[in-house]
């Protein structure tokens, strides 16, 4: 504890006992009991209310040593982590090596979920306050980054998700999470929404509705978390010949500009959402289409010194737009599963007794469900 504080408390425990050391009470106990009846503020220490037995022995500390009896001891091992062992110290110091950029709770999640550390063990203020300690941030500076930007629009969409607030479901209040496309160029946001799940559905409405508006990008650039690593997203893109590159592992910084995006929102956008008068998802969507429209996308922009509605409408003018279909755009979302017929009726449809023991094809879209089955590399609709 450091030498300031000590002094402070040490004071507050004078001032209850001043009374009786300068005989200004007339019965002692009387005066001790009328004390533990109230709260008190503690320096350092929040509200607090006293024992009498505690005041005694802070009155018989100063006539025994004086003032300096009323000090708090110090530890015996000040410096020193007290619940940080020497291999949970290893394993900090070995992931802040391997991940130089990442930050304190990043690390405190990610010991937790490799087994290194258990949550019971210590906070991630005990963390942030060891790693601070220590200097291990100090010891590893960020990388060296240039600034880039993409020629044209389309040539680069950087994808995340950012976690919201939590809003009324019926009777419950759920958390909702926003999942946002921006172009690198010209910084418009080609798709964005808040959705109560953060999965590979609510990134297929977002991606295809940025695709119908503003076309097919040359690459989607994301990170390597399961919404966007996921065999789904990646045979759609293959399917529609964008490229899916992943950043590196908790490289937030290579993903600038989305992350710039999602503090605007947490700044210009949610203060001034009314969250509890909410009645629904929908109306927080409402809210955010009118915001980035009318808002955000008709600002000034410093990344780009210009209006991003302004410089796509620049660029459209000698950059070609590649669109899709609306069935190659569902084709491509498509889940496949294969299966096996064992019975004349199976998965509820109904098969001649020749094609037992076939493999079933199995293709079908979150909002509608087809069949196909496969026999000596044929095609046939069920």
């Amino acid at each position: 504890m450091e030498e300031e504080r000590r002094k402070q408390i040490a004071l507050f425990k004078y001032a209850l006992i001043a009374p009786v050391l300068q005989k200004n009470v007339q019965v002692q106990m009387q005066y001790f009991r009328e004390v533990t009846q109230k709260d008190y503020e503690v320096p350092h220490g929040g509200r607090r209310r006293f024992k009498a037995a505690t005041l005694k022995s802070w009155l018989r500390l100063y006539r025994q040593y004086g003032f300096d009896g009323l000090l708090p001891k110090s530890r015996a091992d000040k410096g020193q982590p007290r619940k940080i062992n020497l291999s949970m110290a290893e394993a900090i110091e070995a992931v802040v090596q391997q991940y130089p950029t990442l930050s304190a709770s990043a690390i405190y999640r990610l010991l937790i979920s490799e087994g290194k550390l258990h949550a019971t063990q210590l906070t991630e203020g005990t963390l942030r306050k060891y790693m601070k300690d220590k200097g291990l941030k100090d010891k590893t500076p960020p990388l060296p980054r240039k600034k880039f930007e993409k020629a044209h629009i389309n040539d680069l969409w950087i994808a995340d998700c950012m976690h919201g607030p939590y809003i009324h479901c019926g009777k419950k209040k759920r958390k909702v999470f926003l999942i946002a496309i921006v172009d690198d160029h010209c910084r418009v946001i080609v798709g964005g929404r808040f959705f109560f799940h953060e999965n590979s559905i609510s990134l297929e409405i977002v991606l295809k509705e940025a695709i119908r508006r503003f076309g097919l990008p040359k690459v989607l650039y994301c990170d390597n978390g399961s919404l966007f690593s996921s065999a789904h997203l990646q045979l759609a893109c293959a399917g529609l010949g964008v490229a899916l590159v992943h950043s590196r592992p908790y490289d937030s910084p290579s993903r600038g500009k989305i992350e710039r995006f999602f503090r605007t929102v947490r700044q210009k956008f949610l203060p001034f959402v009314d969250i509890p008068e909410l009645k629904d998802i929908q109306q927080l969507n409402s809210h955010f289409g009118r915001w980035l429209n009318h808002e955000y996308h008709k600002q000034l922009h410093h990344g780009i010194n210009t209006k991003p509605m302004d410089r796509l409408m620049e660029a459209l003018k000698d950059t070609p737009i590649k669109r899709v279909s609306e069935a190659q755009l569902d084709r491509a979302f498509e889940f496949t599963l294969y299966r096996k017929v064992g019975k004349i009726k199976h998965l509820g449809e109904r098969f001649h007794r020749n094609y037992i023991n076939l493999l079933l094809s199995m293709r079908y879209h979150y909002f509608r469900f087809a069949i196909f089955w496969q026999w000596k590399q044929k095609w046939s609709l069920a």
